[in-house]
């Protein structure tokens, strides 16, 4: 699969669900696959920042904190 090409394919239980994307400019940035060989897992989150052309390499996710007001 070319690097401008994103491609995935789902079973809903009815029937299957293909999904492409492709880009016009640029490539996506995939992450490196683990001990698994080509086999690579995204989160929900992790899927929509790589198809919105965020490299993943470079992102890093920030500690948050629940900021509590005295009342």
């Amino acid at each position: 699969m070319s690097p401008k090409m994103w491609s995935s394919t789902s079973w809903d239980g009815s029937g299957l669900w293909v999904c492409a994307k492709r880009l016009e400019k640029g490539r996506f940035r995939w992450p490196e696959a683990g001990e698994e060989g080509n086999k690579i897992t995204l989160s929900h989150e992790e899927l929509m920042l790589l198809l919105g052309g965020i490299d993943l390499a470079q992102a890093s996710r920030r500690g948050w904190h629940r900021v509590t007001r005295a009342a």
